[in-house]
C-alpha cells in the first residue's frame, strides 16, 4: 500500500514538472482587452485564454500600461503578450503565435473642427495627433517622418489621448473605428462630437498573440496548434459573435 502511494505521489509529481507555465502581459484596449476593476475580459483576453486552455498551458496574467507590458515581453523568457500588432520593426522581436483579431485604423477629429482636411497620412502632419507611447500607431508615425512634440504628442494610454482631444489639446487621434465606439460609451464621450478624417488601409492589420524570443520553440508551437484547433472548434467566431460588435455610427 505504502509502495503504491509513492507511485501515486511520483505521477503527480511529474505532471506537475512536465506543466508548462508562463506569464501574460497585455494591456487593458477595449473591447479587446477589458476589465471591471477586479478581473480582465473582453475579446483577445477570451480569445487567449480558451487557446492556453486548449494547450493546457498554465498561465499568469497581468494587465500594465503598454509600454511596460511590451518591454517585460522583450526582455523576459516565456513571456506572451497580446494584442500586438506584427509590424516590420517587431518581426525578429517575438516569436508569433497567431491572429486573434483584426482593427481598422482611422485619424478621428473633433466634428467643430471643420478646419482638418485629411487626404493622406501626409496631411496630418500639419496637425498634432495625440498617441499613445509605444504603441504601434506610435511607430507607424515614426515611419512616416511625423516629428515628436511637433507633429505628435506622446501620452500614456488611449484614454488619455481621447480627453486631451476633446478637451482641445491636439488635433488628431489615430484609433480602429470598433475600439472607438466602445471607448467612447465606456467614457462617457459624446460620439457626436468626433467624426473620422481619414482611413489608413496600411494599418488596417491583424492583432496577434506574441511571446518573447527566450521562449522555447516547442511552447510556441503547442500555442499555435492550440489557436488553430479553438478556430477549427468554432469556439474562436463564438466569442467574437458574442459581443456582436457594431461601428460607430459618426463617420
Amino acid at each position: 500500500m505504502q509502495k503504491v502511494g509513492w507511485i501515486i505521489c511520483l505521477l503527480l509529481w511529474a505532471n506537475l514538472a512536465a506543466a508548462e507555465e508562463i506569464m501574460v502581459v497585455t494591456e487593458i484596449l477595449p473591447p479587446w482587452q477589458t476589465t471591471d476593476g477586479t478581473t480582465v475580459s473582453g475579446i483577445s483576453t477570451e480569445i487567449v485564454e480558451a487557446t492556453l486552455r486548449e494547450a493546457d498551458i498554465e498561465f499568469k496574467l497581468k494587465v500594465y500600461p503598454w509600454s511596460r507590458a511590451y518591454r517585460i515581453a522583450l526582455e523576459r523568457p516565456k513571456v506572451l503578450t497580446y494584442s500586438i500588432i506584427r509590424t516590420p520593426e517587431r518581426e525578429n522581436l517575438f516569436k508569433w503565435a497567431g491572429m486573434i483579431g483584426s482593427v481598422k485604423e482611422h485619424f478621428f477629429h473633433l466634428t467643430v473642427r471643420e478646419d482638418i482636411r485629411l487626404a493622406t497620412v501626409q496631411d496630418a502632419k500639419k496637425y498634432v495627433t495625440i498617441i499613445p507611447r509605444d504603441d504601434f500607431r506610435h511607430q507607424f508615425l515614426i515611419s512616416k517622418g511625423f516629428k515628436d512634440k511637433l507633429e505628435f504628442h506622446l501620452v500614456n494610454n488611449q484614454e488619455q489621448a481621447l480627453r486631451m482631444l476633446y478637451a482641445g489639446r491636439g488635433d488628431l487621434i489615430l484609433d480602429d473605428e470598433l475600439t472607438l465606439a466602445y471607448e467612447l460609451r465606456q467614457f462617457k464621450l459624446d460620439p457626436a462630437k468626433i467624426k473620422t478624417g481619414i482611413h489608413i488601409p496600411e494599418m488596417s492589420v491583424d492583432f496577434e498573440m506574441a511571446f518573447s524570443k527566450q521562449t522555447p520553440d516547442s511552447l510556441v508551437n503547442k500555442v499555435q496548434t492550440a489557436l488553430l484547433a479553438i478556430k477549427a472548434k468554432g469556439l474562436y467566431h463564438e466569442i467574437i459573435k458574442w459581443h456582436d460588435l457594431t461601428p460607430s455610427p459618426n463617420n
